[in-house]
């Protein structure tokens, strides 16, 4: 895993929190047509220093002039108070916002915290770098909370937990439900949020699966992602109880992409993919394997072994088919056999949205994971 290089966005980033420079921004003056060219893609019944579309509009307190060029590791605290997040008028206290008259973000970019990173650019917006909202252990990515989830915990020793759904359904905990848990409902989110938790085995102390976190990319013009883009949820714990259920897998986060057009490459990587589910513990003790983090558009989080012959192995997380490029819902978790733990429900997909510009092309969307709506 890619080590962190804690730093702070700085003027060495090109962004300066709550303030303003007077330099110009990259070909878009502090002139009548630079006001003109954004009033000219703004919405009109918004004011004059809010920009965004349904999900996520945000109102710098002052305008950015200078562009953000992010060109080596860094992360970023999104919680309320943090010192990288821009100031608004009005407040917003939902979320995060960065911005500058340009973006470009060629290096790697985590966000961690309480609310979701929006990057507003007044100009075009570039990603040939990374963006990484996810949710590691014991570490949510930005935004998430798992409020409004929903799901049912298994009742009886054995059961495995649940995987967690939002844009799609987790998988149940084992086949047989109950003692299972059984996953919850998927639903369409209404504002920017993260993804949804698994559900623990039933007597497991374990780690349960994480949402992904949620990220808006809002520009005045173009976007274009020729890195990646990466809000997955993270794996269940293996059960470490005798005879006790794995946990279930978190679900993807939330992306949503708002320009006037996006552009993809061949090697552009945009998923928010589920958490594999935890294997069973075996009726003699064995422990399971915890299940595995999503990498990739095509890279769903593979489910834990199950421990010795008994234990039931996890469901893997929703992903794309690495053949097809179809989506692949995520899958239950494996009973084994009556004396053993049952493995937990892998996670659900997230959701990607695309706002104002018309969705990319047939070849583009094998590009994302879940397809955008």
């Amino acid at each position: 895993m890619r080590a962190l290089l804690l730093t702070t966005l700085c003027a060495a980033c090109g962004f300066q929190p709550g303030g303003a420079s007077s330099a110009d921004d990259a070909g878009l003056h502090d002139s009548a047509g630079r006001d003109g060219a954004i009033d000219a893609v703004r919405d009109a019944t918004l004011p004059a220093n809010c920009f965004g579309t349904g999900f996520t509009v945000v109102c710098p307190a002052v305008l950015p002039t200078t562009p953000l060029n992010i060109t080596v590791t860094t992360s970023i605290l999104t919680d309320t108070g943090s010192s990288a997040c821009a100031l608004l008028s009005p407040p917003n206290d939902a979320v995060c916002v960065i911005a500058g008259s340009t973006v470009n973000i060629s290096s790697f970019l985590s966000a961690k915290g309480q609310r979701p990173l929006v990057v507003l650019s007044l100009g075009t917006l570039d990603v040939p770098g990374e963006i990484d909202v996810n949710s590691l252990k014991n570490a949510p990515g930005a935004g998430y909370t798992g409020v409004g989830c929903t799901g049912t915990a298994p009742t009886v020793t054995g059961g495995g937990g649940y995987g967690g759904s939002f844009g799609s359904n987790g998988g149940n905990g084992g086949a047989t439900v109950p003692p299972g848990g059984i996953a919850g409902d998927a639903f369409v989110p209404t504002a920017l949020r993260g993804g949804c938790p698994g559900g623990a085995g039933k007597d497991s102390s374990a780690f349960v699966g994480l949402g992904g976190g949620a990220v808006a990319l809002l520009a005045v013009g173009s976007i274009s992602v020729l890195g990646t883009i990466n809000a997955s949820g993270t794996f269940g714990g293996a059960a470490i109880v005798d005879h006790s259920g794995g946990n279930g897998g978190g679900t993807g986060g939330m992306i949503a992409l708002d320009g006037t057009s996006i552009t993809v490459g061949a090697n552009t990587e945009i998923f928010a993919n589920g958490g594999g589910g935890g294997g069973g513990e075996s009726s003699g003790g064995l422990a399971g394997t915890n299940g595995k983090n999503p990498t990739k558009t095509n890279t769903g989080g593979q489910g834990g072994a199950g421990g010795g012959s008994s234990g039931g192995n996890g469901g893997a997380g929703a992903t794309l088919n690495d053949a097809t490029r179809d989506p692949v819902d995520a899958e239950r978790g494996d009973d084994a056999s009556s004396t053993g733990g049952q493995g937990g429900g892998g996670g659900g997909f997230g959701v990607i949205k695309v706002l104002k510009a018309a969705l990319p092309s047939a070849t583009d969307l094998l590009r994302f994971s879940p397809r955008p709506s």
